[in-house]
């Protein structure tokens, strides 16, 4: 009959080993928040495993079939999706049963017999059960190191769906290489057969798992890579139309202008300057600047009625032509479009903004050159205190 102290003792480290593997499956990110099953249970459920093993001299492979049932239990409830918690229950189990098998292999070798004796030994079977349950402590740990440096996609992709079915591969080969310990065979060289298998499952399951993560990490940096790609040749394309705009809206601007005072229609215009392009291509480089010009024209555009005219006049200034429109009304638009701005920044460069200037149809005999010219004035005001409020120290 096993001694109470071994029992004792096996039931403790049933519990270190049942908090190593559900620390270990909160590492993979399928654990659950312990609120559906909490980690007390699935000690309980081990300890109580680790108690009848410790009392009867049950097989080898039943050993197994109990400790991966408690886990898929434990895990499935926790997690609360049935394919997540069979993906922890087999990662789990084959740390544990490569464990327990390496340690009763271990021992057959040292005492001259089989695993199946070592079983069967009441005296032996406790103390060789609480130093396999020891082990799978420390793998649980070393593997929980592993995934801190190689991490997996729990959620999905192909890190997950290659381990998914490694981990049901790994639970049909510990359950076929234990087989033999299902019949009393004295097979020259079984034990050495089992702890070497074991072994070698045990590097294998590493190394896997180093693989597969770097075939994730790979393929999410080829799907970003991908993604950059194509918002790059969007905001190229973007660019291309405002470039092939550029040299027709200057002409079109003035000609918007020329038509409506030829027609006596009241409108008012904003003319427009990008604060600080040069400082924003000498640092960042050309394509951050076109980012910020394109920035700022969809701004423009969403701040500005449907009826508003934008066009080009160089690189970094705009002229808004607003019919029926007023000072007041146009003014008011472009600070709608500052706050635009303001609150969406562009990434890696910051906010944009710009200085600006209106002018309003109304003076008699005034071509449009001269209405867009007075309105190019009052921006260069708004420019002058933009640039002395920035060496003043606030922007």
């Amino acid at each position: 009959m096993a001694a109470p102290a071994a029992i004792a003792a096996t039931v403790v480290l049933a519990v270190c080993a049942a908090l190593a593997g559900w620390g270990l499956v909160r590492r993979l990110g399928i654990g659950g928040d312990g609120r559906r099953f909490p980690p007390v249970l699935l000690a309980v459920l081990l300890a109580a495993w680790g108690s009848a093993a410790s009392l009867a001299a049950v097989p080898l492979v039943v050993l197994c079939a109990g400790a991966w049932a408690a886990f898929a239990l434990a895990f499935c409830l926790a997690s609360g999706r049935a394919a997540h918690g069979l993906f922890a229950a087999n990662l789990v189990f084959s740390c544990f049963a490569v464990s327990v098998l390496l340690v009763f292999s271990a021992a057959s070798i040292l005492v001259g017999g089989m695993p199946w004796q070592v079983v069967e030994d009441d005296s032996l079977r406790p103390a060789v059960l609480a130093a396999g349950l020891a082990l799978f402590c420390g793998a649980a740990l070393a593997f929980r190191g592993l995934l801190d440096r190689f991490p997996l996609d729990a959620e999905g992709g192909r890190s997950y769906a290659a381990l998914f079915w490694f981990g049901w591969f790994s639970l049909a080969y510990i359950l076929f290489d234990a087989l033999p310990s299902l019949f009393r065979l004295d097979v020259p060289l079984l034990s050495e057969f089992l702890g070497a298998s074991m072994l070698l499952l045990g590097v294998s399951v590493a190394a896997f798992v180093v693989a597969t993560s770097l075939l994730g990490r790979d393929a999410h940096v080829e799907e970003e890579y991908l993604a950059l790609m194509e918002r790059r040749e969007r905001q190229e394309a973007r660019l291309g139309q405002l470039r092939d705009q550029a040299s027709r809206d200057a002409l079109t601007g003035l000609r918007t202008v020329e038509d409506l005072l030829e027609h006596g229609r009241p409108f008012a215009v904003a003319y427009l300057d990008m604060n600080g392009l040069k400082a924003v291509n000498d640092t960042f480089g050309h394509e951050a600047g076109d980012a910020c010009l394109v920035r700022l024209a969809d701004a423009l555009r969403s701040s500005f009625p449907g009826r508003a005219a934008l066009c080009r006049m160089s690189g970094d200034e705009f002229l808004v032509v607003l019919p029926e429109g007023d000072e007041r009304e146009v003014g008011r638009h472009a600070g709608e479009a500052l706050e635009v701005l303001a609150a969406q920044p562009v990434e890696g460069v910051g906010a944009v903004s710009f200085s600006f200037g209106t002018a309003a149809s109304g003076c008699e005999g005034e071509s449009a050159a001269a209405l867009v010219a007075r309105a190019d004035r009052a921006m260069y005001q708004s420019k002058r205190a933009y640039h002395g409020r920035v060496s003043g120290g606030a922007r």
